[in-house]
């Protein structure tokens, strides 16, 4: 049981082709329990060989056999061969087969030894066979064998061999298949040993089965023969012909054509296949014997064969794979002909029309595209047939395609300058392709058409979509499109607009890194170039046009600094300055022009005096008159230049040295000197008037610098001169007061002393009479309580003039009527001073000084009425802050004309006591139409 268990598991793992047929393995089994000389064992055994037999048979039919396979069905084969032997020679205890069963047995056997490869041991069983005359089948069946052996041999002598034995099998058939069969084969034997008329004959017996039915291989074999005759073709042509008509089977001429192109016989292949298409015309024929034609060089026949396809009607099933294949190969063949001849341009022109009306939607058919646009020299017809492609009937261009097809037309359009076709295409090509560069790119193109045909608005308008200076990533194409748009901009002249846009693309940053990183250097270098020129000139015309802003201005100045659209640049930019007020440009237009006469009145009226000043003296002509030198000084002295005003002065002073008079120039002189403090002795000795030859004198004294020339200068003159010279007057008069006081007319030769004290007072009066009426209501008012007081003085010392002792009251009383009567002159004078005194002091203004020489007057002090004081300074409490006044300049240099800032600095200067400064200041007030003390 153990061992059944093993032998089931071990079958169970072995391949079921190595596993015999159960009904093998029951007859084996059964064999086996039989005794040797059991009479039903050869049966058996007979049994068991046929069914191994036919499970080989069956096994070899089965499919493609591996190695161990092979091995197996060997192992079969042999032990039915094993069998057969035994079944035929018999045993000891039993005969072997005799008779009919002994033929079939040895058949079998035959076959085995064949199918192992044992081929002396079939040969000889063969042999054995062909001679026995029992079964007439089998006879036949060994001469076919025998016969298909020495076909294989190839030599005379076995064809001859082979040639016996199918004439042998054909007699012992009788008639049917068996017959056809061994004629078929004698025809190919025939073939084989070089009769081949002999084979076609044998060919045709071979065609029909028992049933009449043609048989197809035998039919497919003749038409290789009859191609194989080195003919035109005519023979084969009638013999199919028959046929046809005999089976019905019009596709035999097709298969005879291809039968004689198949053995090389191009020719006799045309001939019948241009009769099967005269017969029956079918685009697949004529197709076939264009191809055929242009290897033949037969060009007309292929131009009436190509123009008959071209009209033929599509086949209801679709055009077969073959037709696609011959058109192929024609295109290439043609398109390689009319690359070195032109005159097969159209042929190939017009194969490639026939394969895409054939195929419309082959893949491979754009190649036949490319082809027909190559060999195709009219750019108008190329254009003209891109255009029915695309948009006729669909052919299942992809996108790529149609993009490049639209790319070839509008290549042409744009050489033709054909507009309507530019725009289009450029147009539906910005639509197809995704690249964003090759977008811009059409669009670029469009929009030049456009443009080209004066529609300008258009096309800026389609380009400032785009074009944009702020695109990410910038390109060639963005970048063209930028510059275009400034062309258009340029004719439109749009100088606005083209600022602003030129601003943003030198500007942009994604701009400059595509210019660094660009490889067309020069379309970016000179486009960036053009477009920052193109700016400037464009800024100059913005500027020009009127437009009086600080932005114009901006433009003007620099310009006119760079030296650029001179000299319009700088007259436009200084004019459009003083409109702005703005001095800071002024003034740099200005030094840029070199101007200097008008720039030094610019620097002088913005308060920039030292340059001025330095301006003017370089341009100073020896000539020059005293007032430009003054006026010079004047700067300087704003400029607190105070070494160069002194300068200046000193050379004006050399000059006048030598003259007779000052001149109309003379207060200016004065005060030029006063203020720099350069009025010193020797300025007496210049050719002053003599109120200023007085005020120096008077002004030197006041300052302790008196001498004996200064006063004798003040007391040379009988006009009041100054503090300096009331002083010298009125101490003068006091003097004269002094002296007749010291005349004492008591005692003895008191009436010569009273005469000489009358002529005291006389001299007195004179003094006073001399200066009177020249001198201010001060000093006369003094003058006049200093002889209220003298002739007071003198009228009380007349009446208390002592009278002799002893008197009586009448001679007393006449001594004092007649001291009365005598002092009664002087106490009228005295009246008289003190009206006169009075009149004075009513003029006086000041109330402080007025109520002071009143107090004189009631109690007159001589030392006080003579006594002048120089009138204390103005306070200055109130005077303008300096802070005030840096501001004010500060605005005067950046509006000359300010009204506020002129007032400031006057009223600056005004509270430090510098007049003349001050008047210089007032002075361009007055220039720009104010009043004095008005506020704009």
């Amino acid at each position: 049981m153990f061992f059944r268990v093993i032998l089931v598991v071990a079958l169970a793992v072995l391949p079921v082709f190595a596993v015999e047929p159960p009904l093998a393995r029951d007859v084996e089994a059964l064999r086996s329990s039989l005794t040797l000389k059991d009479s039903a064992r050869p049966t058996l055994t007979l049994r068991l060989a046929d069914i191994l037999f036919d499970h080989s048979v069956e096994l070899a039919g089965s499919h493609t056999l591996s190695e161990s396979e092979k091995s197996a069905l060997a192992g079969y084969r042999r032990r039915a061969l094993d069998l057969y032997q035994e079944a035929l020679a018999g045993t000891a205890f039993h005969p072997g087969a005799q008779g009919a069963l002994a033929v079939k047995i040895q058949f079998q056997m035959a076959r085995l030894h064949q199918e192992l490869g044992a081929t002396e041991p079939a040969l000889k069983a063969w042999r054995v066979l062909v001679k026995q005359e029992e079964m007439k089948d089998i006879r036949r069946e060994a001469a076919l064998r025998l016969a298909e052996y020495y076909e294989k041999q190839k030599t005379a002598n076995a064809f001859r061999e082979a040639d016996s034995y199918y004439r042998l099998s054909i007699e012992l058939c009788g008639q049917g298949d068996v017959c056809a069969y061994g004629h078929y084969r004698r025809a190919w034997a025939l073939r084989e040993a070089g009769q081949l008329a002999a084979g076609i004959d044998e060919m045709q017996v071979a065609l029909f089965d028992s049933k009449g039915q043609v048989r197809d291989e035998a039919l497919r074999d003749l038409l290789v023969f009859l191609s194989a005759e080195k003919t035109d073709g005519e023979r084969a042509l009638l013999l199919v012909e028959e046929l046809a008509a005999k089976t019905g089977r019009a596709s035999l001429f097709e298969e005879l054509a291809e039968a004689f192109y198949s053995a090389g016989n191009r020719q006799a292949g045309t001939r019948v296949l241009a009769h099967v298409n005269s017969r029956t015309p079918e685009l697949a024929h004529q197709v076939r014997l264009m191809e055929e034609f242009y290897g033949l060089r037969q060009w007309d026949k292929f131009r009436s064969t190509l123009s008959q396809a071209g009209q033929s009607p599509l086949p209801q099933g679709g055009v077969d794979s073959k037709t696609d294949k011959i058109l192929r190969r024609l295109s290439v063949q043609l398109d390689g002909e009319r690359a070195s001849n032109a005159q097969f341009a159209d042929d190939f022109k017009s194969v490639v029309l026939l394969y895409m009306r054939l195929f419309p939607k082959n893949p491979d058919q754009f190649k036949m595209v490319e082809g027909w646009l190559a060999a195709e020299s009219d750019s108008e017809a190329r254009s003209k047939k891109i255009d029915e492609w695309l948009n006729g009937a669909d052919l299942g261009f992809s996108t790529e395609q149609q993009t490049k097809l639209r790319e070839i037309r509008l290549a042409i359009a744009v050489k033709a300058k054909n507009s309507p076709v530019i725009e289009a295409e450029a147009g539906k090509l910005a639509s197809l392709v995704k690249d964003p560069a090759r977008v811009r790119e059409y669009r670029y193109i469009q929009a030049v058409s456009v443009k080209e045909q004066g529609r300008s608005a258009e096309a800026l308008s389609a380009l400032s979509a785009w074009a944009l200076p702020s695109a990410k990533p910038q390109d060639n194409w963005s970048f063209r499109g930028g510059l275009l748009q400034l062309d258009i901009l340029v004719e439109q002249k749009n100088y606005p607009e083209i600022v602003r846009l030129t601003g943003e693309w030198l500007a942009s940053p994604e701009v400059q890194l595509a210019a660094k990183a660009a490889k067309d250097k020069k379309l970016w270098d000179e486009g960036l170039k053009s477009m920052a020129q193109l700016k400037d000139e464009s800024s100059f015309e913005v500027a020009a046009q009127g437009g009086e802003t600080p932005a114009a201005l901006e433009v003007f100045q620099r310009y006119c600094l760079a030296g650029r659209f001179l000299p319009k640049s700088c007259d436009n930019g200084r004019v459009l300055a003083v409109k702005l007020k703005d001095q800071k440009a002024v003034l740099t237009l200005l030094k840029a022009m070199d101007r200097k006469s008008e720039l030094a009145a610019e620097y002088e009226a913005a308060g920039f005096f030292a340059d001025s000043a330095e301006l003017q003296e370089k341009s100073l002509k020896p000539g020059a008159d005293d007032k430009e030198l003054l006026k010079l000084a004047l700067l300087y002295e704003l400029a607190n230049r105070f070494t160069d005003r002194n300068r200046l002065v000193e050379t004006l002073l050399q000059r006048i040295r030598d003259r007779k008079s000052m001149g109309e120039n003379e207060e200016l002189v004065f005060a030029t000197l006063r203020d720099a403090k350069m009025l010193g002795l020797s300025s007496l000795d210049l050719p002053w008037s003599e109120a200023n030859r007085l005020r120096i004198a008077n002004s030197l004294e006041l300052e302790g610098k008196g001498t004996e020339r200064t006063k004798k200068e003040l007391m040379a003159s009988t006009k009041a001169a100054g503090i300096a010279w009331s002083r010298h007057v009125l101490a003068e008069i006091a003097r004269l007061d002094t002296l007749q006081r010291k005349i004492s007319f008591y005692g003895r030769k008191g009436q010569e002393k009273f005469k000489a004290r009358l002529a005291a007072i006389a001299q007195l009066d004179a003094g006073v009479e001399k200066y009177f009426a020249g001198a201010d209501l001060n000093t006369r008012s003094r003058m006049a309580i200093l002889l209220r007081k003298s002739y007071s003085d003198f009228s009380d010392e007349i009446l208390s003039s002592p009278t002799p002792e002893g008197l009586s009251p009448e001679v007393l009383a006449e001594v004092k009527a007649s001291l009365a009567s005598m002092a009664e002159p002087f106490q009228k004078k005295k009246v008289d001073y003190e009206t006169l005194a009075r009149e004075q002091l009513a003029q006086i203004a000041v109330v402080s000084e007025k109520a002071a020489l009143e107090a004189l007057l009631v109690d007159p002090d001589i030392n006080q009425v003579v006594r002048v004081e120089a009138p204390a300074s103005a306070a200055v409490a109130a005077s303008a802050p300096e802070e005030n006044y840096k501001k004010a300049v500060s605005k005067l240099h950046e509006d000359p004309s300010s009204f506020a800032a002129l007032s400031a600095i006057k009223d600056f200067y005004e509270s430090q006591g510098k007049g003349r400064l001050a008047s210089y200041f007032q002075g361009r007030l007055l220039q720009l139409g104010a009043v004095q003390g008005e506020k704009p």
